[in-house]
């Protein structure tokens, strides 16, 4: 299923951008899945991205495949056309954000911007083995501007919170919601069943 709209999810590392897509993912929504030249994180990362080389991802450039690109933290990201057509979500930074919303056309897009208290951060940074210091002054200044442009505001605390700000915000957009889903809280994902 295609949503009427194109949601970007923007925050920075560690706010549970990644977490939130693949509650969605569970309950159906489909991710548009970027490029990008840095290395894979490990076997959990496969389906994350198109991990390619810096020769394909500028000879991309070159072809304009990309609606945007981007250079972060020393790595190249980028996405397609295809891509957005296709999902109805993708992650993405606020430079990306704002070039897809000057440049897509073909449905409306929304923003839901997801923060995270400095000790979330840094905890979750430490968890999957980044460097959380140098990350997060990285982000800071890129991520500022995530409460201005966003539509939507999700202060992460929990997977299932999160999951569910998110599809509150989709039906105030006029998305059609899937099948009532039972939320466990010791999982934070969806599973099929009925609401308690």
């Amino acid at each position: 299923m295609i949503t009427k709209n194109l949601y970007l999810l923007i925050g920075p590392s560690g706010s549970g951008k990644t977490t939130l897509m693949a509650g969605l993912k569970k309950l159906g929504y489909s991710e548009a899945i970027s490029y990008t030249t840095r290395p894979c994180r490990g076997p959990d990362d496969i389906g994350s991205y198109h991990f390619v080389s810096e020769k394909i991802f500028h000879r991309m450039v070159c072809d304009g495949a990309f609606i945007e690109h981007v250079r972060y933290c020393g790595n190249s990201y980028g996405n397609t056309y295809q891509e957005l057509d296709n999902s109805n979500f993708i992650i993405v930074e606020v430079t990306g954000a704002k070039t897809i919303l000057k440049k897509y056309k073909h449905r409306p897009v929304k923003i839901i911007g997801i923060v995270a208290s400095q000790d979330a951060l840094e905890s979750r940074l430490v968890q999957r083995g980044d460097d959380a210091i140098n990350r997060m002054e990285a982000d800071q200044s890129i991520f500022d501007a995530v409460p201005r442009m966003a539509d939507y505001i999700i202060e992460s605390t929990t997977p299932t919170a999160d999951l569910l700000e998110a599809l509150s915000f989709m039906s105030m957009c006029g998305e059609c919601m899937p099948p009532i889903m039972k939320i466990t809280p010791e999982q934070g994902t969806p599973c099929e069943g009925t609401a308690s």
